[in-house]
């Protein structure tokens, strides 16, 4: 599985891999570096050790999209392979 390294549509082609995780609530993205995303909420992309679980870290499945939901702001991040 893969992920954006940008909120979806402003760079649909730079693609950056890592696994979809399941974790109670939803999912994580881990990167090969055991690190997994946080998405920030002004929609910008930080790592945080593995294990990590927080309200930025995990999203919601929707379709082939995650949603993220920082600090009560929404966050697509559009997925592949």
């Amino acid at each position: 599985m893969v992920y954006s390294d940008r909120p979806v549509l402003k760079n649909p082609l730079n693609w950056l891999e890592g696994t979809l995780v399941s974790v109670d609530g939803g999912v994580v993205i881990t990167l090969p570096s055991g690190e997994v995303l946080s998405v920030q909420p002004d929609g910008s992309y930080q790592t945080r050790p593995a294990g990590t679980a927080g309200e930025y870290e995990v999203a919601e499945r929707a379709g082939t999209d995650l949603i993220f939901r920082p600090g009560g702001q929404i966050h697509v991040v559009a997925t592949r392979g």
